[in-house]
């Protein structure tokens, strides 16, 4: 698989997002499952304001969205739960959620 068709989930649980920090490569897809029993938003804050914003979710509910390729943090948060908020960091490297592995490696 290429970072492209990679999806990451993040779970919004007792009014948190978790995690609330996850780094990954440029082109990963983000879906946020609520696993709560009351509803929530996912929307971009900060310098990402305008990016994105889920419709209100229900408990199961899913929203998606794919990050380009444009390294760097992307903050979220729900605006109904102030101190609910999350970071999303697109960058390059080894040490990246859905990098490549080396052979060898243990």
């Amino acid at each position: 698989m290429t970072p492209s068709t990679k999806i990451t989930t993040i779970h919004i649980r007792n009014n948190s997002f978790v995690p609330a920090v996850l780094t990954v490569l440029p082109g990963t897809g983000i879906t946020w499952i609520n696993d709560d029993s009351v509803p929530h938003i996912v929307k971009a804050s900060g310098k990402s304001a305008g990016k994105f914003t889920s419709a209100t979710m229900v408990s199961g509910a899913r929203f998606g969205y794919t990050f380009g390729e444009t390294p760097g943090a992307y903050e979220y948060m729900d605006p109904g739960f102030p101190g609910m908020n999350g970071t999303i960091i697109i960058a390059n490297g080894a040490a990246v959620v859905g990098a490549p592995t080396t052979q060898g490696a243990p």
